[in-house]
């Protein structure tokens, strides 16, 4: 494929991708309470959905999304190159999840950190 096309292919790629999160975010943005931190989480994983790329498997030196490449290399029946691609996914999945932890616990920290020091003023002005 011309070097051109690719990347116009994957331009158009990324504005649909950008377009659907836009649209998923914008019907989840009123959720409150813990439906909050699941819409973070579901919206981090369309994400790491439609943005981790993968080699092909027919042409090593290009990329597509991991989750079309193992559909495909699924159907095809090379369930190597499959598993190959998926691994990609898992990777990104695993990652993302450590680092979405690490900022929950952040977050939660910071509130409670904030909800003792207004229970301490509050005491104060007593």
């Amino acid at each position: 494929m011309p070097e051109l096309a690719y990347t116009v292919l994957w331009s158009i790629y990324a504005a649909c991708a950008a377009l659907l999160l836009l649209i998923a975010w914008s019907m989840t943005r009123r959720w409150r309470g813990i439906f909050k931190w699941l819409r973070n989480a579901l919206l981090l994983a369309y994400v790491l959905l439609v943005a981790v790329p993968a080699p092909l498997s027919s042409a090593p030196d290009s990329l597509a999304p991991a989750f079309i490449v193992v559909l495909f290399d699924y159907w095809q029946g090379d369930k190597q190159a499959a598993s190959d691609a998926l691994s990609y996914l898992v990777a990104a999945f695993a990652t993302a999840a450590v680092l979405y932890l690490i900022y929950l616990l952040a977050r939660l920290t910071i509130a409670i950190r904030r909800k003792r020091s207004g229970h301490r003023k509050s005491k104060r002005k007593r």
